[in-house]
């Protein structure tokens, strides 16, 4: 999970900075802040998920894929329409900026999340004392 906290501590610098820039109090500043905090959310337990199972269920690795997916797919969803169609959030926050910070989060989450998960399961080059003492 080295790369994926990485990721996230490397964009959250960026996403503030981009908030900052927006204004914080700003609808699209506020949008840059909920969907960094969305998508990263949604992203770290699909990648937790997706270890869990490449870990213990390898022959199921292609639903838990189409779950991650569909999981981000109903909270961009409903965070988008939610944003849109109710005056408050609208008034406070632009769906937008939501949705392209929000697929820019899990999308670097979930490339380097799954780096993580791959590199984890690949036979380790060093040998363990067992083997070592032998």
């Amino acid at each position: 999970m080295t790369r994926t906290l990485t990721s996230l501590l490397v964009l959250l610098p960026i996403a503030v900075v981009v908030a900052w820039q927006l204004g914080f109090t700003e609808p699209r500043g506020v949008a840059v802040g909920v969907g960094y905090l969305v998508g990263a959310t949604v992203s770290w337990w699909g990648i937790y998920y997706q270890r869990h199972v490449m870990t213990h269920y390898p022959e199921r690795m292609s639903s838990v894929t189409a779950i991650d997916f569909c999981v981000k797919l109903v909270v961009v969803l409903v965070g988008a329409m939610s944003i849109r169609s109710i005056p408050e959030f609208a008034a406070t926050c632009d769906w937008r900026t939501f949705l392209v910070t929000f697929a820019t989060i899990s999308v670097v989450v979930l490339t380097f999340g799954t780096l993580d998960a791959v590199r984890s399961l690949a036979p380790s080059a060093t040998p363990t004392s067992d083997s070592a003492q032998s």
